[in-house]
């Protein structure tokens, strides 16, 4: 197994992209253990393929995934959130996170910093990772709650009701933003409200 992990490594370490393609694809069948070559699979979100990136943080998602003893791949992950990497590698990297649950708290405060992304699709993503954090999550979303931009206040809400009855701190924060001007902010305060606590649109 030491021999194999060794042999992974150098292809993971190799000049030639596609051996590198190849090692990642090897990492995510069934009988693969991923885990024990974490350093090398993270150091693949520096390589200038996009595919490598991409393949790299699925990789890191699968061993995420595994719980506690996944956890040693969550600060990779949150390297991917980087606004340098390209959106795809962004979303997946949200979306491991979101699979390693709240595993994943030591990377609250990239996620949040990824609900201010113009891309939706990274927003959304990212929104559902915090709300599967869960009460770890919740002091910062309360400070995205005070940003200036609607949309990323609106993302910080969708998280808190994700959250659920663990972000009943935030819930006089919310009831105040029913008062926004903006309807998207407006709508995602009931939501979040009623998931939070049961409390029933205002009307």
């Amino acid at each position: 197994m030491e021999q194999a992990a060794q042999t992974i490594q150098a292809r993971l370490s190799d000049e030639n992209e596609q051996v590198r393609l190849a090692a990642l694809g090897d990492l995510m069948k069934p009988e693969a253990e991923p885990a024990q070559v974490v350093e090398n699979v993270v150091a693949c979100l520096d390589h200038s393929n996009g595919k490598v990136r991409q393949l790299a943080v699925v990789v890191l998602g699968q061993v995420a995934a595994q719980g506690e003893s996944g956890k040693h791949a969550v600060p990779g992950l949150a390297r991917g959130l980087d606004e340098a990497q390209p959106k795809s590698v962004r979303m997946l990297a949200a979306s491991g996170l979101a699979r390693a649950g709240p595993e994943a708290a030591p990377a609250v405060e990239p996620l949040c910093r990824a609900l201010a992304s113009k891309d939706k699709s990274v927003r959304s993503a990212a929104s559902l990772a915090l709300g599967k954090i869960g009460a770890p999550a919740v002091p910062w979303l309360r400070r995205m709650l005070r940003v200036s931009d609607p949309i990323v206040i609106a993302a910080a809400i969708d998280a808190l009701g994700l959250v659920g009855k663990p972000a009943k701190d935030a819930v006089e924060d919310l009831r105040n933003l029913r008062t926004s001007p903006d309807p998207k902010v407006q709508q995602a305060c009931d939501s979040a409200l009623e998931k939070i606590g049961g409390e029933p649109p205002k009307g």
